[in-house]
């Protein structure tokens, strides 16, 4: 959905469903292990999890906004990682 052109309530509602989904996804995340840290250096966040001196880690942007069926396969690929 592109939020140019929306009202300031439709607005209102589209990221209040993105948070929504953030929330949801980061609990699940979460409960895999990972960690929400800002990256240094750099105006972004991610989601990581260290195991075995390997790091993976998932951008906050794609948390937020990955569409369902990359989200299942990201969400896929981290329990695969934690496994």
């Amino acid at each position: 959905m592109n939020a140019t052109n929306l009202t300031a309530a439709e607005k209102n509602a589209h990221y209040g469903e993105l948070n929504t989904r953030f929330d949801a996804r980061a609990d699940e995340l979460r409960a895999l292990g990972f960690k929400y840290e800002h990256v240094t250096g750099l105006n972004i966040a991610v989601f990581t999890k260290t195991r075995h001196a390997r790091v993976h880690a998932i951008a906050a942007g794609t948390v937020m906004n990955a569409g369902t069926v990359v989200w299942a396969d990201t969400l896929d690929s981290a329990g695969r990682f934690c496994a």
